[in-house]
């Protein structure tokens, strides 16, 4: 089994591991290649804010996904989201992928955090610090995307492969395999730009069939999710 190495994360069937792999040029996606776009059979596994989803299967027989989240109720400039603040982790957990039970907060800010229970509040009317330069994000005509970008190894520590665009529009994620041993993969329905369009909900936690063919992940377009 080849460790699968994403934007610095190794996984291997939900094991995660942190390496630094040799640097090598990111290079070109073709967001408009139809064998790599989310299905559109793939809908919101559950209506829940969140980014960032990762699921896995338990050693007890669970699915359990967790992410992103938002604090429940709260908005900011009539959005919700999880810019302004967070109080802590929430998990999901389902025998079949399909019926999501809420399993409430795991992990909190304020009760389990060290260093995070001091964040840096903002008072009202307060810019924050931009770290990364946004320019065009909100332009019909260009395609951004949070693409699902893999290289693969037989060593933790490498030689990693050539990086490849596996999902269109579903990076910030993972993959894993359910209990009859078939691939999964995590998104969170966020794209920019004109793909953001695409979608009528964002923001939200879902799972695409994925097949391992000729050494690449890809959607499985042939899976029946019924």
């Amino acid at each position: 089994m080849k460790l699968i190495g994403r934007l610095g994360l190794i996984l291997l069937t939900g094991f995660i591991s942190i390496s630094t792999a040799s640097a090598q040029l990111y290079g070109t996606a073709d967001t408009n290649a139809p064998e790599l776009r989310v299905p559109t059979s793939v809908k919101p596994a559950f209506d829940y804010w969140m980014r960032d989803t990762w699921a896995t299967l338990g050693p007890d027989g669970y699915y359990y996904i967790t992410g992103t989240t938002s604090t429940p109720d709260r908005y900011f400039p009539g959005q919700r989201h999880c810019w302004d603040w967070n109080d802590g982790l929430y998990l999901w957990r389902s025998k079949d992928m399909k019926s999501w039970e809420a399993r409430g907060q795991i992990w909190s800010m304020e009760k389990d955090g060290t260093w995070q229970k001091k964040p840096k509040v903002y008072k009202a009317g307060e810019k924050y610090q931009n770290y990364i330069e946004k320019k065009g994000v909100t332009s019909p005509k260009t395609r951004y995307s949070y693409d699902c970008i893999i290289s693969t190894a037989d060593n933790v520590y490498g030689p990693y492969s050539e990086r490849y665009n596996a999902i269109t529009g579903g990076g910030h994620n993972n993959l894993f395999q359910d209990k009859d041993g078939n691939w999964w993969a995590t998104m969170f329905f966020n794209p920019r730009g004109a793909q953001a369009a695409e979608y009528k909900v964002t923001c939200r936690p879902g799972l695409i069939p994925m097949i391992y063919e000729n050494g690449k992940f890809k959607p499985n377009f042939n899976y029946n999710t019924k």
